[in-house]
């Protein structure tokens, strides 16, 4: 969030969750490109929306990596791992991400991101 446009759309807690400002139809993409993953780990992340006080928490969409047989890392030795999801969300709802189920990885910073992308000004 550096620039002026996405704060005048986007707040952000101390605890890194996005708030809306606007209600609408947003694009939800997550993405984490996981690298060093051993047989024993299961890295996953989970995007998750809760209403204006940070309560209620709904799963919005997850992503899990299992490599070896199921899962194989890229030509560079990453896995990545994105997500996509329409969703509509109201004034003050929060969105953020929560990463589980690993003894140890590394992420690539770059590929390290959530973006969210209004679609229009609906409202239910």
């Amino acid at each position: 969030m550096n620039s002026s446009m996405s704060i005048d759309h986007y707040g952000l807690t101390n605890d890194s969750r996005v708030v809306i400002k606007h209600e609408g139809i947003y694009i939800v993409h997550a993405s984490i490109h996981f690298m060093s993953v051993s047989s024993k780990d299961y890295p996953l992340y989970s995007v998750y929306k809760t209403d204006s006080l940070g309560g209620n928490q709904q799963l919005v969409s997850k992503c899990m990596i299992t490599p070896g047989v199921r899962q194989a890392p890229d030509d560079t030795n990453v896995y990545p791992c994105q997500t996509w999801q329409i969703i509509h969300l109201k004034q003050g709802e929060q969105v953020f991400m929560s990463i589980g189920r690993y003894t140890w990885f590394q992420v690539e910073k770059e590929t390290f991101h959530l973006a969210l992308i209004k679609l229009n000004d609906y409202s239910l």
